[in-house]
Formats: structure tokens, sequence, C-alpha cells
């Protein structure tokens, strides 16, 4: 361990002895939550303040999802359930890679979104990107979403620099007491899949939880890559297993595992074609404050890469993350600090990629961080939160500090003000480091008769320095009215020190021979501001709704696919007789991929995406006291079919009949 580590260790540990108080327990990530249907209730959320906080009262941009809008809405992924959020784009690239950012700035290369599960990050560290349709989960088994629009790094660190998404599943616990679920569905484009979520008392102190999974589908067209529609087909299989160990509510001892397998593709650069798994391990011990969490993150694939009209480099990947963390939260008593609630923690992980032909060779990586967050109430109606932490890689791009200062004015119970600025950075991943490619084919140049050997040399960068962003927000929180709530939320952000590809061209084998040279280099800057407002509404008894609007405007380079407009819609309606109708409409402008792959591809690729309208719908029938559910879901309902990101399939519409079983 380096002096710089062993010092970390010491000022926060230190902390906790000097720290004189109550303790605050932290909440069990499977820890019970009330059921709450819209408007029952407030929501809390855990991502954002490391500790269950409620949202009206939090110094961020955030929206919850709850388990009864999952339930009702026929959505069949998680990223489908995001489209509805206000500041995120969700583009579909095919039906197996998905890209999610905040904010704008979506691009191919990598993701600026954080995914947790349980806390637990699902972020592949090796390709700095998460891959949706490998993520161990079932819908069934969500309890909540949080989505925190704010950069988590003074928190989360590395990769939290747009976007935070935690998703928390239901306790076993709370599965014994609402049933088990098991659910099928088929529909078009060869579409099928199924789950199972059960959860079970051992005794009063152990629990269970267990689940299964499927998924078929085949690709919708692409006309970039002569895919037609239907012509490929791919899936996942994938399970999980849980036990949960509560002698008291002091102790809380939880060991969960689980794996996923399938095949599916990649936009990477070049066209990635994989077979593979994604796993994991967890352990989480919760004990008079203290949090202790271990996990490890398994990545295997074999996979096929393809550059244009190059000859296919076939590769074995295996990445892993292994994290060790320990948290702690005191209340301090006495003096001017009298209710300061420190949060603090470290941090250890160390990531691995063995490889064959992506990387000049096998890498791995130490990360040591540590953080502290103090939230003080200075007067009733002011609350001030000061957050910092510190990462270490002594490997890779040294130390970094993300300082956070965030502001709750709150001069009546239901209205909040409140405002931040945060400092986030993003080291590189190991591919722009390390990576070394020779893509060979064919072109065609002017005035030779005959096609022209071609080589491309993608290259890593080991010198290439974080990229970095600072913050600045405000917002405005109204749920004084029993049937109407709306907020709205203002950002200005600014980034430096962006990854861009460089390259050259050497034409000194020519007529035979044309060689080019790429890797990243940092350059540029960008800002980008904008905001997010949205209502919901009680409008009946049995009638929902909601709408927002989202403004991203971006000047400087490496902006993406960020389209300036998006809205969002939505009604429920609770029909007599057990029937639910939920329907929602999404609308993306058009825009132009501007970005690290957009700026090393647009030579020969049409990079713009137009606007697009998608309606959603679904209609839930629950047999009344039997357990038994059917559905019927239409995605893309109007059938607008459209390319939501350069070289992506044309969305079609997808329809499926469902039926579920609660015993």
């Amino acid at each position: 361990m380096t002096h710089r580590s062993t010092a970390i260790v010491v000022l926060f540990w230190g902390l906790s002895v000097a720290a004189a108080g109550d303790e605050i327990r932290f909440e069990d990530p499977y820890s019970s939550m009330e059921e709450t249907f819209f408007f029952a209730g407030e929501e809390t959320a855990y991502a954002a303040t490391k500790r269950e906080h409620k949202t009206a009262n939090t110094p961020s941009s955030i929206t919850v999802i709850t388990a009864d809008q999952i339930a009702t809405s026929g959505a069949t992924s998680i990223p489908e359930l995001l489209r509805r959020v206000p500041g995120l784009h969700v583009a579909m690239v095919t039906r197996s890679d998905v890209n999610v950012s905040g904010r704008g700035f979506n691009d191919w290369t990598f993701s600026n979104t954080l995914l947790l599960i349980d806390g637990r990050s699902a972020y592949i560290d090796c390709y700095n990107v998460v891959l949706w349709d490998l993520v161990p989960v079932e819908l069934d088994d969500i309890d909540r979403i949080e989505i925190v629009r704010d950069p988590g790094s003074s928190l989360w660190g590395v990769n939290a620099f747009d976007l935070v998404i935690n998703v928390i599943t239901k306790s076993p616990d709370q599965l014994a007491e609402e049933g088990s679920t098991v659910r099928l569905r088929a529909g078009n484009h060869r579409t099928s899949m199924g789950s199972l979520v059960h959860g079970g008392k051992l005794s009063t102190a152990w629990s269970y939880k267990a689940t299964l999974g499927f998924e078929r589908w085949a690709h919708f067209g692409n006309t970039s890559t002569g895919l037609s529609r239907d012509e490929r087909e791919d899936g996942v299989r994938r399970g999980t297993l849980s036990l949960r160990y509560a002698p008291n509510e002091d102790s809380v001892l939880t060991l969960a595992a689980g794996v996923t397998y399938g095949s599916g593709d990649l936009r990477y650069a070049a066209e990635m074609d994989r077979r593979g798994s994604f796993e994991f391990a967890k352990l989480n011990w919760d004990l008079k404050g203290f949090r202790i969490q271990l996990y490890y993150n398994g990545y295997r694939q074999d996979t096929e890469l393809i550059f244009g009209d190059s000859i296919p480099i076939e590769d074995d990947i295996y990445g892993t993350s292994l994290d060790l963390s320990l948290e702690r939260s005191d209340t301090l008593e006495g003096g001017v600090f009298d209710g300061m609630i420190l949060t603090y923690g470290l941090e250890s992980r160390r990531n691995t990629i063995d490889t064959e032909e992506l990387l000049q060779a096998d890498e791995q990586q130490m990360l040591y961080s540590g953080f502290l967050q103090a939230e003080q109430r200075l007067v009733d109606e002011v609350t001030v939160t000061l957050g910092c932490r510190i990462d270490s890689q002594p490997e890779k791009s040294g130390s970094n500090l993300s300082p956070r200062i965030g502001v709750v004015y709150k001069p009546w119970n239901d209205h909040t003000f409140w405002g931040s600025c945060s400092y986030a950075y993003k080291s590189p991943s190991s591919i722009l480091n390390f990576a070394q490619l020779t893509f060979d084919g064919t072109t065609e140049i002017a005035g030779i008769p005959f096609p022209v050997a071609s080589r491309l040399n993608l290259s890593g960068n080991e010198d290439l320095d974080p990229q970095r962003k600072v913050t600045y927000q405000v917002g405005y929180r109204n749920t004084s009215y029993e049937r109407l709530r709306f907020n709205i939320d203002l950002f200005l952000s600014r980034r430096s020190d962006l990854f861009k590809p460089v390259s050259t061209t050497d034409l000194s084998g020519l007529p035979f021979q044309v060689t080019m040279n790429s890797r990243f280099e940092n350059q540029g800057r960008a800002a980008s501001w904008g905001g997010e407002a949205g209502v919901e509404c009680l409008i009946t008894n049995r009638m929902t709704g909601y709408t927002n609007y989202s403004l991203v405007s971006i000047r400087g380079d490496g902006q993406g696919l960020s389209p300036r407009n998006q809205a969002n819609a939505g009604l429920l309606i609770d029909l007599s007789g057990g029937f639910k109708i939920d329907a929602g409409v999404n609308y993306v402008e058009g825009s132009t991929l501007d970005g690290e792959v957009g700026q090393f591809l647009e030579s020969s690729i049409d990079m713009s995406s137009d606007s697009y309208f998608l309606v959603n719908g679904s209609l839930l029938y629950e047999v009344p006291a039997s357990g038994l559910a059917f559905s019927l879901s239409a995605f893309n309902l109007t059938h607008d079919e459209h390319v939501e990101i350069p070289m992506g399939e044309e969305i079609g519409t997808l329809v499926t009949l469902g039926v579920s079983y609660r015993f």
C-alpha cells in the first residue's frame, strides 16, 4: 500500500474514532419498502447520497420508477422503462445493444452511465460500457429504479461521469410476503421470454431468493450492414440466487450470485459479434452503522470484430473486477457541528483483462479511493451537503479529486429549491490505453483501376489523461397540490480533455497499399446547458398522467448524438374489473453524431438520425382473486420505422402477448 493510500485510511477511519454521537444504520438494499401507488407517498432514493433520503429533500436531479409503474408499463427491458425519464436519451443500436445517456453525449465508444444493481456496479470496466442484455435482473424482481442525472464521482467514483442508475431489487422477505411470480411472453420477430421470481423464509433469521429468465429475439433490419429483417437471432439465459441472514435489526448478512449467458452484438468502433457470459458474486454485511461489501464481476466473451470490409479478427476476452468497500455513517452531537451527518468510506478495486488480439498484452489495474460527505442543517429551511472523493490509479491516471456541494432551501413544507456544483472525471478504458488492432482489407482510390490493399492500425495511448467536467445545477419541486406535482431542473456543464481520435494516412505504398494509423488523444472542450421540466397529475381517482420536456444545447467538440429537444407523455387508466391501460409517447428530435467514432467514420457513413415519435402501450387484465394476469403490449405501436443512432437497426413494431401467475 502506498503512502497516499495509508493517509486515506488514517483520514477516513480516524473519523469513526473522533465522531461522537448516535449511529445511523445503513438501509439494507433488500430492506422492504411500503408499496406506494402514484401520489400515495413520497419516494426515497439511495444513489444520490449513499443513504436512504427523501427525493424532495435531495440536492440532485432525480427520478424514481416504482414497482407498480414497471408492472403496468408492458416494458420488456430496463432501457425501455428509461425512455419515459426526462433528460435521458435511450438509443437502440440493435436489439441486443442499447446506449443510455444523460443530457446528451450519446456515443458508441464508451458509456458515461454508471449502472448499479443493489449498490453493486454492473459496469464493464474493460470496455467502459454497460451491456444491458447481460444484466441478470428480472423486471418482476425490481422494487424501484433510481435515476440520478448528476455527476456522481464524489460518491461513486470514476464511472459516474454523467448519470447514475441504481436498480433496487426486492428482498427475499418481501417476495415471501408478496408471493412468487412466473411469466411467459411471446411476440413477433421471433420474440419469446420467460421468468421465475421466487422468495421464501427458511427460518425467522434466514430467507432466500431465486430468479430465472430467458429471452430470444430476431433483429430488426439494418441497411448499413446488409442485415435483413429477422435474418439474425440472438438471446440470453440468466439466473440468480440470494441468501439473507438477519438475526437482529443491527446485523444483516447477504450473499448473492448470478450469471447471464447469451449472444449479441456491440458497436464499438468496429462491429463486434459476441457470445459469452457476465457473472457476479457479492457479499454484503450491514452491522450497526457499518457496511462492508465485497463483489466480483466476470465478463467472458468469444468475439469477432469487423471494421468495414476488412478481414474479421477473432478474439477471446476475459475481464474481471474485484471490489472491496467499507462505509459508515454517524451523527455528531454537541458543539458547532451538532446534528451533522457524516457518511464516509474506503474502496479498492482490481480490474483485469485477458485477451489474445485486442490489447498489446494482458492488463491489470488497481484503484484505491476514499470519500467523505457531510450534511448539516444550518437553519430549519436550509441544509448544506459537502462531499469529496479521491481516487488513486497508480498504473493509469494518478490521483483525482471529485468535490461536490449541494444546498436545499425549503421555505415552505411543499416547496423545495436546490442547487449544486460538482466536479467529475472519466478515466480512459483499457482499450483506449492499450489497444493494438490491425484490420486488413481493400479500398478503391480514384485514378487507380484496381482495388488497393488497405490497412487500419488502431493503437492505444498510455498517456491519455482523464476527461474532466464541472456541472452547475439549480432546481425547484412543488408537491403542495393534492392532485398535481411538478419540478424543473436547469444545468450548465463544461468538459475538457476530451478523448478524440487522431488519424494519419500513409500513402507511400501507393498504388498497391494505403495505411491509416489512428489513436485517441486528449483534445477539445465542450459546454452544454439545458434542463428538464415535468408534471404529474392525478386526473381522476382512476387515471393518472405525466408529461415532461428536456432541452440540451451543446457547443464544442465530442458532442456524440445529442438531440436538442425531447418530450414524453403518458396515461395510466385503472378500469373496473381488473383492467389497466398504460400508454405513452416519446418524441426525440433528429441530430447528428459528432464524436469519437462519428468523427472517424463520417467520411463514408451518414451520421445523422431523423426525428421520431415512439408510441408504446399495454393492456393488463388481472383475474380477480386468482393471481392470474394477461397482458398485451406494443412497442412502436404506430410503426414509425426509424434509426435511433447511425448504423443502427431500423426500429420496427414489437407486439407481445403475456401471461403471469403469482402464487
